[in-house]
């Protein structure tokens, strides 16, 4: 018992200190980092003798996350089969980041999202959607891949976890 204690505790702690919070990888203008080369030439002080060398220098250009945008889980959805429920998806926007972003929605079998695309307008954070179970959906976990593609710049997007539970009788 004492044994069970403990390990629910750990598990308890580990989960405050990692969260429980998953994000898709950086989308957006922001999310490829430009990288440039200088080629530089040195020279030595004459009554050594003229030499000279070429440097390559790499510098990293534009900035990241302000011009990004992730993805939030939104956590696992419990559906019975036949049922829908809306489900709030929500996006991370960098400080600069304030371009629409398009989802679109890819269900696995046996589940449906109501509309297959959804708009999260400029400078706002979330859109509703509807999530329905098929009344012949399986029983179990299946997901829901969610894409965010803003105005401009790179794609991304995550998998939410859709649980199909036996209707209710």
């Amino acid at each position: 018992m004492r044994v069970a204690f403990v390990g629910f505790v750990i598990t308890l702690l580990s989960i405050s200190v990692v969260g429980c919070t998953k994000e898709s990888p950086k989308g957006g203008p922001g999310k490829d980092v430009v990288k440039e080369e200088k080629k530089t030439k040195v020279e030595v002080a004459p009554g050594e003798g003229e030499v000279r060398r070429e440097e390559k220098t790499t510098t990293e250009v534009g900035t990241d996350r302000d011009t990004t945008f992730s993805i939030k889980d939104p956590g696992t959805v419990s559906l019975n089969q036949g049922e829908s429920k809306s489900v709030t998806i929500n996006i991370n926007r960098g400080r600069k980041f304030d371009q629409a972003v398009k989802l679109s929605f890819k269900p696995d079998e046996g589940i449906k999202v109501e509309s297959p695309t959804a708009t999260v307008p400029g400078k706002e954070n979330k859109v509703e959607v509807t999530v329905r179970a098929e009344p012949t959906a399986t029983f179990g976990t299946h997901s829901v891949e969610v894409t965010g593609t803003p105005d401009t710049g790179s794609p991304t997007s995550l998998k939410f976890a859709v649980e199909v539970k036996e209707k209710k009788k």
